[in-house]
């Protein structure tokens, strides 16, 4: 499942930001830009998810330097 991020704006102008499905630290990442944009974080709540082991596909390719 992709991550889904949900905002809502309350009538005081308090704007709340949820993410599901999103593991381990990507869920801040993927409010980052948000957050940057929209003021001060005045408080965080993080979820079951945020505790988990956020799985990623890691490819690296080493290139080494010919013989001299």
């Amino acid at each position: 499942m992709a991550a889904q991020i949900k905002i809502t704006i309350d009538k005081g102008a308090n704007m709340t930001v949820e993410v599901e499905g999103a593991k381990g630290r990507q869920c801040l990442s993927l409010t980052e830009l948000i957050e940057d944009g929209v003021g001060q974080v005045v408080s965080r709540q993080k979820t079951r998810e945020f505790y988990q082991s956020a799985k990623i596909g890691l490819r690296n390719s080493i290139v080494r330097d010919k013989p001299r």
